[in-house]
């Protein structure tokens, strides 16, 4: 995910402006994920990238909303009542959301990985092909202040 955030945010950060965070994020963490997600569970769902960018921000607004119901449980109940309403319509968002991607056509792939070396192989070419597009950047854009894949090491 460190790896491939900052290769796609130097790629979509012009056309996407302040989204391309959010976009590249979820380029990465999926990309990063889909061999575990074939290793244990046999299937590829292809269209969370474009079903996380409503999720995650119903995500980030739940958690600390989440959190902060728990402590007005303990010291103002009624309080925690009510917030737990925006809890409950929160998290009925993200679960429409996933159940409507779902019955999609085409919404996940079928694939199972049996061997650990082609989980390996996979991130290994992602790397590669992540180096590959940050080079290939360093070649077509001035200013970046810091390539993708060579920031400075800290001693």
């Amino acid at each position: 995910l460190l790896t491939l955030t900052p290769v796609f945010m130097r790629l979509l950060r012009r056309r996407l402006g302040p989204a391309a965070l959010l976009v590249s994020a979820t380029l990465g963490a999926q990309l990063m994920t889909y061999p575990v997600l074939a290793w244990h569970f046999g299937n590829i769902p292809l269209l969370a990238p474009l079903t996380n960018l409503i999720a995650v921000p119903l995500v980030a607004a739940l958690l600390p909303l989440g959190l902060l119901t728990i402590v007005f449980a303990v010291v103002a109940p009624p309080v925690a009542i009510l917030l737990n309403i925006i809890n409950v319509a929160l998290m009925n968002g993200l679960l429409l959301v996933s159940a409507v991607a779902a019955r999609l056509p085409f919404a996940s792939l079928p694939l199972v990985i049996h061997s650990p070396w082609l989980l390996l192989l996979y991130l290994a070419l992602l790397a590669a092909g992540a180096r590959a597009l940050s080079r290939w950047l360093d070649t077509r854009e001035e200013g970046w202040a810091v390539p993708a894949g060579r920031e400075p090491v800290m001693w």
